[in-house]
This record gives structure tokens, sequence and C-alpha cells, in this order.
């Protein structure tokens, strides 16, 4: 686990062997396309040295719905638990 700071933006990347995974987490009930712009901005600099493999976002938020928005997989954070971080 990495922490990744960047545009004032505190980023956790994972490495699932497979996959990379960026992850941020937003106090905020409703989610705007301006939440996801730092998982999106850091995405892009990571990608050119992942190696292969996917780099998949995530963005944990204080909301109910669990969705993908711009390719960004966004998650309350009651289901954290279950996402298999390893």
């Amino acid at each position: 686990t990495y922490t990744v700071r960047r545009s004032g933006s505190k980023l956790r990347l994972y490495d699932g062997g497979s996959e990379l995974v960026l992850c941020e987490a937003k106090s905020a009930a409703t989610v705007t396309g301006e939440l996801m712009g730092g998982l999106v901005e850091a995405r892009d600099l990571v990608k050119p040295t992942a190696a292969r493999r996917p780099v998949n976002l995530r963005l944990v938020y204080g909301g109910d719905a669990r969705r993908i928005d711009a390719g960004v997989t966004v998650v309350p954070w009651r289901e954290v638990p279950a996402l298999g971080w390893d």
C-alpha cells in the first residue's frame, strides 16, 4: 500500500498482483465529476509505470449507491469490507 498526495488529494495505491487499485475516500454523499478528478489525474501518472497491469479506480463515499462513473467504481463506505483489497 502506498500513499499518493496530488493536488490536495490523498490517494491510496494498492498492488493487487494482477492489477493496481487507486482509491480515494470522500465524506460527500453526492458524487460529482470534481470528486473523481484526483483519481483520474493520478491514474494518468501511474499508468505508464504499471507494467501492463490495469489501473482500477475506486472512490469510497458517504452515499448509498454503488455504480461506475467515468471509469471510476463509486462505492458506498458500508461496502468497503466486501471489496477484497488483497
